[in-house]
This record gives structure tokens, sequence and C-alpha cells, in this order.
């Protein structure tokens, strides 16, 4: 049975109070509402409004919530990391906005009021209209001009924190900020809670974020094979959680038209010998071959018949379950395997043109 969900600083900011320039209008009361960055157990989401009728949302955080992350800690040390926690993030979130793909935080402050534990941090972040799985109608002909503008900006999202020593290791459809639905206009890669930096010495922090000692910090239900089958592996710390980035987008191509995640897609096809409870990962990559080319067979039937073949390349490249081969083959080949999505901007592009030729040819 689950817990009884108990309110805590974050939850009870009144409607009408102000923070900073801003009044919150309204809260939100669940985390599938949340329509400017996905929300979670540790974070409560609002709308808020400033003087000119200007829309934005609200994350609180407290250090209440957040200290069921470290009771093996003692309180004191566990009220640091979590300081150090959510400054990384704040300091992340200003960091990101001159980032055109990145959703933009606009504001950050913090309600001081009484002891630490009932302190509320707060980011304030451009509204979105809501994450890509609220547009997706898998119940009708695919939008397939929509998915490929949004695939096309979250690539290039992604890429920016790249370039900028970041890997969002959480790239999953709720993190997809559909930012103007009726025009097609764009989609922002949301969500910076578990971006892993390369070099913490740019935030000037004194302490890591405890995030940055997990092997994969993301949602484990979009983890690449190897996270998986808690591999051990011979590559550069960051370099590969850049690749676990490739591997969660070329998921998320696969999710916005067949409606599964790659990670289900291979456990479904891989038999139960070979699933992490029963096989080691460099074992299993065989089994896990076969099983993506059976998941590319179900994309290969869902995709518009007119770049279904484009599509399958995509994913089969991004989703490698062998780490050591995924992504670009010009980026795979040479001495140094350099991991990018830079190759696969102008191939969303020019799948988005032909869409949208064929489309207008069809009306």
């Amino acid at each position: 049975m689950l817990r009884p969900y108990i309110e805590t600083p974050k939850d009870k900011l009144k409607i009408g109070a102000t923070i900073g320039p801003w009044v919150v209008r309204e809260r939100l009361v669940s985390q599938q509402q949340v329509v400017g960055e996905s929300g979670s157990f540790f974070s409560r989401g609002y709308i808020v409004e400033n003087d000119k009728g200007e829309s934005a949302f609200l994350k609180a955080m407290d250090y209440k919530t957040a200290m069921v992350l470290y009771q093996h800690l003692s309180p004191t040390d566990a009220m640091l990391q979590i300081a150090t926690d959510i400054a990384f993030e704040k300091k992340v979130a200003m960091h990101c906005r001159r980032m055109s793909r990145v959703i933009t935080a606009i504001d950050e402050h913090t309600l001081n009021s009484g002891s630490l534990d009932e302190w509320v941090e707060c980011i304030i972040f451009e509204k979105a209209e809501g994450h890509i799985r609220k547009f997706i109608d898998f119940s009708k002909e695919l939008d397939a001009i929509f998915i490929l503008k949004a695939l096309h900006n979250t690539c290039v999202g992604l890429s920016q924190l790249h370039t900028n020593g970041m890997a969002h290791e959480d790239v999953k459809p709720s993190n997809v900020m559909v930012m103007n639905r009726a025009e097609k206009h764009s989609a922002k890669i949301g969500d910076l809670g578990r971006i892993v930096v390369k070099d913490p010495s740019v935030f000037g922090l004194s302490k890591t974020p405890a995030h940055f000692n997990y092997a994969f910090p993301g949602d484990k239900d979009y983890a690449p094979p190897e996270a998986m089958y808690r591999a051990r592996l011979d590559m550069d710390e960051f370099q590969h959680r850049v690749i676990c980035d490739l591997f969660q987008f070329g998921s998320l191509v696969y999710f916005c038209f067949v409606n599964v995640t790659m990670p289900a897609a291979l456990l479904h096809y891989t038999h139960v010998d070979h699933q992490p409870a029963n096989k080691g990962y460099f074992e299993a990559i065989p089994y896990l071959h076969a099983a993506l080319n059976e998941a590319l067979r179900d994309l290969e039937l869902a995709s518009p018949p007119f770049i279904k073949d484009e599509l399958v390349q995509i994913v089969q490249e991004l989703c490698n379950p062998d780490y050591r081969l995924r992504g670009h083959p010009r980026d795979i080949r040479g001495r140094s395997y350099s991991p990018s999505l830079h190759r696969y901007h102008p191939i969303l592009n020019r799948l988005l043109r032909k869409t949208t030729m064929q489309v207008e040819r069809s009306a």
C-alpha cells in the first residue's frame, strides 16, 4: 500500500502570496498538471503572474521533503547536501537561460521564514502548454509535422547542453515541453534537476550534488541497457553521460510513433533468461540486438511510409544496445569516439521538410 502524501512547506504557498514580483495564482493539484517543468515527489508546481499579467511556472522545493533521501546521514550533513543539491539546480537553471531550446528560468527566490526545514526554494520558469505526451493522440493518425518539429527542437536543446559540458540524464516524454502547440512553434527540453556537468567547479560549489554519484541518475524506466544491467564501463564518465542522452533521445523518437519506450520494448522482446536478473550486460548484447530489431519492426509499421526508413535508421543508431557503438556512424569511426547529436539536426530538419511537402500535396 502506498504511504499517504504528507504536505510539507513546498505545498503550502497560499494563493495570492507574493514572491518577489510574482503573485501565486494557482497551485497545481497534481504533478500531471505541471506546465513548465516535469515535477516529482520532491517539488510542487504553481502558476504565478507578474504585474504585467505574464504567467509563469514556479517550481517549489523544500528541505523537509528532501530529508527522505538522506536518512543515512546526520541531520547536519543531510541539510548541507540538500542545500548543495538545490543550489546546483538553481545555478544550472539560470546558467541555461541563453540556450534557445532549453526551458528558460526567469527568476529564483528563497522563502526563508522560520527554521531551515521550513524554507522553500523557488525557481520560476517560462510557462509551457504542457509536455509532449499531452499532445500526441495515438488513437488517431499521428501529426508527424508536430512530432518532428518537437523532436528537432529537443535534439537541438540537448546539443546545446552537451556543447556547454552538461548531460541531461533524464530525457523522456514528460520532460519535453511544448511551448506553442497552436502554431506548432517550438518545444524545449525541461526538468534540469538531474543534469550532470563535466566540470562542477564552474558553479562554485564546495560539494557536488548527490546525484553525481549515481551511475544513472534519471528515471530508471528510461535507462539505457548498460544501466539496466548495471554494467561496469570502460569509458570516460562524462562521455558516457552524453551517450545515455543519445539513447534516451532515440527512445523518445521511438515513443512518439509507437507509444512505447525503447527500454520497455527491449525487455519485451528479450527472453527472461537474458534479462538483467539472469545475464550480464556484455553477454546479453547479442540478444538485445535481436530485441532491437523486433522493436524496429514496430516502428516501421507505425511510421509514415515516406519517412519510415530514416526514422528506423535514427533509432537503430541512437538506441544501439552496445554503448560503444551508439550514435551516428561518422562519430564512431576513427581513433576517437565523439558521441554527439549534432548530425541528427539536419536529418530531422530534412524529414520535417519532406513531411510538410507530403502533407501539402495530400491536402
